[in-house]
């Protein structure tokens, strides 16, 4: 893709452990389309779930946050995550540090962002 955004597996932390996951990767983060409720998968009928794209944080396999809305609008929001600092040097230990700025950009997107069984991240939940 001409912006910078090439498909690929990574590691990610996920409610069911750590696993590998394709999506779409860009310096320090990725996307991937995932079911919004992990646990309901099976139970839905023909697999109809609605799916969110999940922002990975690669260096620490972390989720950030969850976009409902296309892929063009979640690489915009990504990018606004990734002007907030050097994200490669970003680690569990020290997430804490973000969490007021990566929940400035998931306000500016309200009704589209989502913390929830689909991600597990330590931004949001560890104030």
């Amino acid at each position: 893709m001409s912006d910078g955004w090439v498909p690929g597996g990574f590691s990610a932390i996920t409610p069911t452990g750590l696993t590998t996951v394709a999506g779409w990767i860009k310096g320090s983060f990725a996307l991937d389309f995932r079911p919004f409720h992990w646990d309901l998968w099976s139970s839905i009928p023909d697999d109809a779930m609605p799916a969110l794209w999940v922002v990975t944080h690669i260096p620490s396999s972390y989720s950030v946050m969850s976009i409902a809305d296309t892929f063009d609008r979640a690489k915009v929001i990504v990018a606004e995550l990734d002007a907030l600092t050097d994200w490669s040097v970003v680690t569990f230990d020290n997430s804490r540090w973000f969490h007021r700025r990566v929940c400035e950009v998931a306000e500016r997107y309200r009704g589209l962002i989502y913390h929830g069984s689909q991600t597990i991240t330590p931004w949001i939940e560890r104030a």
